[in-house]
């Protein structure tokens, strides 16, 4: 190597760590400029139901109405999975505010007896047809040839009771979900599973509206010190 190129060389690679430092001085600035507007929009958000309710638990009677509208809604057929994914988080989080903050007036685990479900993608044969005319297959890669997508298997639930400004409500979490301590008050029952002729689809829009208030009570009670922010999540 000539003394010509190792210089280049070390020039190209000195611009190179200039260029570095300056990205991430530029990334640092992108990053603490979304966090101060996360934090903005945050309080926004909070002020935005402040100016209706004096704190999460002036909020809670219309927020365990909309949970009951939601849960009828992830019953229905029309429930997507992102509607889904976007409920569930806010129903455990509402349902152990409500535990924790004494409206429960009963607790007991549910459980439910699942047969075994076959594979639909081979119809329960274990094996997949990828040549309609020469009858050629193989070993379904979906239930790895057992034809059984799912064992049999018993589902557990916790069901919680509430009263709140006179209203009952019941809602049920995997057992397996719940991750903070609650006594039982009777005996461990059989669960049929969901109802369907509960079911009631909500729009978008409603679903939406539900979902943003109960957030808010539990980000208020977050702010509260009623519920930790890892508690929440």
């Amino acid at each position: 190597m000539t003394k010509q190129t190792f210089a280049k060389r070390s020039v190209a690679g000195k611009n190179s760590e200039s260029d570095n430092a300056t990205y991430l001085l530029m990334f640092q600035h992108i990053r603490e400029d979304r966090e101060k507007q996360e934090r903005k929009e945050r309080e926004q958000f909070l002020q935005t139901y402040r100016s209706t309710y004096s704190d999460w638990k002036a909020a809670l009677g219309d927020g365990c109405a909309a949970l009951y509208k939601l849960n009828r809604h992830t019953k229905h057929g029309y429930c997507s999975s992102w509607e889904r994914a976007v409920i569930y988080p806010v129903k455990y989080a509402l349902v152990q505010i409500l535990y924790r903050s004494g409206y429960g007036i009963d607790c007991f685990e549910h459980h439910q007896e699942l047969d075994a479900k076959p594979c639909s993608h081979c119809e329960g044969t274990g094996r997949w047809e990828y040549d309609e005319e020469s009858g050629a297959s193989d070993k379904c890669y979906r239930c790895n040839g057992t034809g059984i997508f799912r064992q049999a298997t018993t589902a557990k639930f916790v069901c919680f009771r509430f009263d709140v400004e006179g209203m009952k409500y019941c809602w049920h979490l995997p057992l397996k979900s719940v991750g903070f301590p609650f006594v039982t008050t009777k005996e461990s029952s059989s669960f049929d599973g969901v109802n369907r002729e509960g079911a009631s689809e909500m729009s978008y829009g409603e679903v939406d509206a539900a979902v943003d208030l109960l957030k808010w009570i539990v980000a208020d009670a977050v702010a509260s010190g009623q519920l930790a922010a890892k508690e929440a999540a």
